[in-house]
């Protein structure tokens, strides 16, 4: 409907679903239909977050079959729950961009579940790339607490 993919777009959430060494790597849980991984940037502040995936490519929420989306929300719901008891968050936010004008930069709907911090300044402090250590420690640590094993530790230390 509204759509700005360029043609021949290199879709990096299909990249993770067509590979089986990324897929091992970065999915930390999945459906039929979607899948949860942990974003690339964070803010230190506010600490870890995931995003929600329909394995369908689909651009925008314009295109987005209803089912699909009551399917993706229903887990924002149940991810949003573990990642608050997860990371201990103090409240969590939930950001999903359409188009150039609200902020979509990849083109491949999906849907942010950010941890939240009491006086983080989430709005106006800027994103960092997290260091490659602290993203593996982070999936680990979700993933052991997902099967529950442990709970994760909370500290940022990049």
């Amino acid at each position: 409907m509204f759509n700005h993919e360029p043609e021949g777009y290199p879709c990096p959430f299909c990249r993770i679903l067509n590979s089986e060494t990324e897929k091992k790597a970065e999915v930390l849980f999945e459906t039929n239909s979607v899948f949860v991984c942990m974003p690339i940037h964070h803010k230190p502040a506010s600490g870890p977050s995931l995003l929600i995936i329909p394995k369908q490519h689909v651009e925008n929420i314009y295109d987005m079959d209803d089912s699909l989306l009551a399917e993706l929300i229903s887990l924002g719901k149940k991810m949003a729950l573990a990642v608050k008891a997860a990371w201990k968050a103090d409240g969590i936010t939930l950001i999903q961009n359409n188009e150039p004008a609200g902020s979509q930069d990849v083109w491949h709907f999906h849907l942010h579940i950010k941890c939240r911090r009491e006086g983080d300044n989430f709005w106006k402090a800027p994103m960092q790339r997290t260091a490659q250590a602290l993203r593996k420690e982070w999936i680990d640590s979700f993933r052991r607490f997902m099967t529950g094993q442990s709970t994760p530790p909370v500290e940022d230390e990049a």
